[in-house]
């Protein structure tokens, strides 16, 4: 199978990278998080930008899980000492109400506006 070989197009310019010459040519080191393997290349920033996102996703999603953790020891730890209690259905608002809120507002502007445009 042929191996793709990745084009020089810069996609700010237009025209084939400067590397060196231009202020988007970075050095990036640290770790792969595709591949776990250490990593410590030039490249343009542009080019790093779907790597770098991968890798932000990752630690998001290890923040959470560090934090759901945390939360459900807080919670196992003073569960003898608080006594938690369920948690009360939220209230539901009248429909009528709610219409009013929400509906009767966007239909006035909305009549507002026909009127403005038939001017």
């Amino acid at each position: 199978m042929a191996k793709l070989k990745q084009g020089k197009l810069c996609p700010l310019i237009g025209e084939d990278c400067r590397e060196l010459e231009c202020s988007w040519w970075t050095c990036i080191n640290g770790v792969n998080p595709q591949t776990g393997e250490t990593v410590s290349e030039w490249g343009c920033a542009v080019q790093w930008m779907p790597i770098l996102q991968v890798d932000t996703t990752k630690v998001t999603y290890q923040n959470g899980a560090a934090v759901e953790s945390f939360r459900n020891a807080t919670v196992e730890k003073l569960s003898p000492i608080i006594p938690m209690q369920p948690q009360k259905e939220l209230f539901t608002i009248n429909p009528e109400a709610e219409k009013q809120i929400y509906e009767l507002p966007l239909e006035q502007e909305n009549d507002r506006r026909s009127k403005e445009d038939s001017v």
